[in-house]
């Protein structure tokens, strides 16, 4: 990690990855391959840590993007966390992605970071958090509903690589 903590906790550092970590996100993503099976039906591609980096919602750009690295006190990538900014609203952040290391996962990583990042974001002037779940990932679903975001609708079922879910549009006040 080369950038400045932008929020920490006890024992992580949240920083802005940059092209130098594209090595690291990407095993991250490789040591993450449950996730990829289960939301698209095949293990991460060669390149899905350039499409995380490259990827933004419709109308929006890579200004409009933070993507973040978890990291530990002994430099490691714990996980990450990928944000568009003002995205769909003014004043909305929309969490496109939220992945903990296997490895580290049930350890209340993802609640410590999920509470730091809210804090920081509401310093940055944001009110409302925003997010999708695929209805297959229940475990996703129920640390978002501990986290405070409440289900406001479900979308129609779409393709994800070979997979076809229902997405769980959520939201939780800041």
């Amino acid at each position: 990690m080369t950038q400045a903590s932008l929020f920490s906790t006890p024992d992580y550092r949240v920083a802005r990855l940059t092209d130098a970590d594209r090595a690291t996100v990407q095993t991250l993503l490789e040591r993450c391959a449950d996730y990829f099976d289960l939301v698209e039906g095949f293990p991460p591609s060669d390149h899905a840590a350039a499409d995380l980096f490259l990827d933004v919602a419709p109308g929006k750009t890579l200004d409009d993007k933070l993507l973040l690295g978890v990291w530990d006190v002994s430099g490691g990538l714990a996980g990450v966390l990928d944000v568009m900014c003002d995205y769909p609203t003014p004043g909305e952040w929309f969490i496109g992605l939220m992945l903990i290391d296997p490895a580290r996962r049930g350890q209340g990583i993802g609640e410590q970071i999920c509470r730091a990042f809210a804090t920081w974001a509401a310093q940055q002037g944001v009110t409302v958090m925003g997010l999708g779940v695929v209805e297959a990932n229940a475990g996703a679903l129920r640390f978002w509903q501990r986290m405070g975001f409440e289900i406001v609708r479900r979308t129609p079922p779409r393709p994800f690589g070979n997979r076809t879910h229902v997405v769980i549009m959520m939201r939780g006040l800041l």
